[in-house]
């Protein structure tokens, strides 16, 4: 059986750019975290296939094109479940970061489109979006 995931917002659709993949509005604990060390915490404004916007205070230091792991993290009833990403921050606004993912996990993969189906207004549209625009890389461990 394939867990659940809790979030802190209902489910909605922001597809207004023309974009492969439609954006959900889930709001879900990030951390971000740089090669350096440096990392820091915020919460999803909205995720794709292809990528999220990671809301945080401290986002205008950062800059475009800057290579980061993101993990994200929901609870599963007890359990904590985390998905991490290696992603490239694409733009930086003052309250947060727009990533796209470069690659995931093949461990975290089938949880991450569970997550995103269960959120979707329309999980079959999801889904054949992400047949017909492959956009992540999947990475074995």
């Amino acid at each position: 059986m394939a867990p659940r995931f809790m979030t802190a917002s209902a489910p909605a659709v922001s597809n207004t750019e023309n974009r492969k993949h439609q954006r959900l509005d889930i709001r879900v604990s990030a951390n971000v975290a740089f090669n350096d060390g440096i990392q820091y915490n915020g919460k999803t404004r909205n995720i794709s296939f292809c990528g999220a916007f990671i809301q945080f205070n401290q986002a205008s230091v950062l800059k475009r094109g800057a290579r980061c792991m993101l993990t994200l993290m929901f609870s599963d009833g007890p359990k904590t479940v985390m998905l991490k990403f290696k992603s490239k921050i694409t733009h930086v606004k003052p309250d947060g970061i727009g990533l796209v993912f470069k690659g995931i996990f093949a461990e975290d993969y089938a949880d991450f489109v569970y997550l995103m189906s269960k959120h979707s207004p329309d999980p079959d549209a999801l889904l054949r979006e992400l047949k017909e625009n492959p956009c992540i890389k999947i990475h074995s461990i």
